[in-house]
């Protein structure tokens, strides 16, 4: 399990190493933070409300960056799908030497109930595939908005006078604005604190596998534990557990047709 925990921090920081080098690079720059008059979000009656619809319209974009980056390079794409057929294959492995045990101590034939707990529904390799081919995930947090607290009385009244005066200097010069604030919000992005959770997002579908792994391989050894123990206390012949449980076995044949 740590070998398998190693090998998704590894896969998780080679997408943020590629992610990052991309969204650093002048060919994204320059794609943000040029505006045309027709992108330019109209001021609103006031700065919060005006601010919150520059930040829609910083985020729309730095989202359709990622996407069309991801559907160039398949970066998160074949990372999900290169850790979900690495952890398939351990625990295959795993699965293999524990059933190699079983019919080990059930040899002759000799039919024994499963201690093994039953999971209907898709198996584990059904389940993790469902997720492989997610399309990327874009969380709306990305990127935190800070939105003051309310104010009253005269303190209200200086605020809707800055108000006025930001939304002023935002009409009389939009572009200057919207240059400078989508660098400052590409600054932000760029942070790897940031950027390392968006990745961690992308590959969840992988991270839910390793744990339903992790949580699996111990259940499937206590029920080769049980069946071991309840061996070495069976006294019964041969014959005897054949007669016991071959009416089950014929009676459960003949449902399956």
């Amino acid at each position: 399990m740590e070998d398998l925990k190693k090998y998704l921090k590894k896969r998780e920081d080679g997408a943020l190493e590629k992610l990052s080098k991309h969204l650093l690079s002048e060919e994204v720059k320059a794609r943000f933070t040029l505006w045309t008059l027709d992108e330019f979000p109209k001021a609103e009656s006031s700065w919060e409300v005006t601010e919150n619809q520059i930040m829609k319209v910083l985020s729309t974009r730095l989202r359709e960056i990622i996407q069309q980056w991801e559907e160039d390079n398949q970066v998160f794409t074949n990372a999900r799908e290169s850790l979900v057929k690495h952890f398939q294959q351990r625990y295959n492995l795993v699965e293999e030497q524990l059933r190699n045990l079983q019919d080990a101590v059930t040899a002759d034939n000799v039919d024994v109930p499963s201690t093994a707990p039953i999971d209907s529904g898709f198996s584990l390799g059904e389940k993790i595939v469902i997720g492989v081919s997610s399309p990327i995930w874009f969380p709306l947090g990305l990127v935190a908005l800070i939105i003051g607290v309310p104010v009253v009385g005269a303190l209200a009244i200086k605020e809707k006078l800055e108000d006025k005066k930001k939304i002023k200097k935002y009409e009389e010069n939009r572009s200057a604005f919207m240059a400078k604030q989508s660098a400052a919000y590409l600054h932000l992005v760029e942070n790897e604190i940031v950027l390392r959770s968006f990745v961690r997002n992308q590959l969840e579908d992988a991270r839910l596998c390793l744990r339903q792994i992790e949580a699996r391989i111990p259940e499937l050894i206590q029920a080769d534990k049980m069946l071991c123990e309840r061996l070495i206390d069976e006294t019964r012949s041969k014959k005897e557990i054949q007669n016991f449980y071959q009416p089950v076995m014929d009676e459960g044949s003949c449902l399956r047709g």
